[in-house]
């Protein structure tokens, strides 16, 4: 994978972690990418291991916990 995207998804994951994303517009311009740049970044995350959510009412990206029965 180029470097460039690499850094991305280090980006992107670490503003995650710190609730800091913003709304997808605003987490968009962090990055310097579009939004649809930004959802497919978001894409790649998305996957069993790193379940990355939205939450509307306070406006940023998360991780969601691992259910645990």
């Amino acid at each position: 994978m180029p470097q460039k995207f690499i850094e991305r998804l280090k980006t992107i994951d670490e503003l995650i972690v710190l609730k800091a994303t913003g709304n997808p517009e605003q987490f968009a311009l962090k990055l310097d990418v579009s939004e649809s740049t930004l959802y497919a970044l978001l894409k790649v995350l998305k996957n069993p291991e790193a379940p990355v959510k939205y939450d509307n009412k306070r406006g940023y990206y998360f991780y969601k916990e691992k259910e645990t029965i």
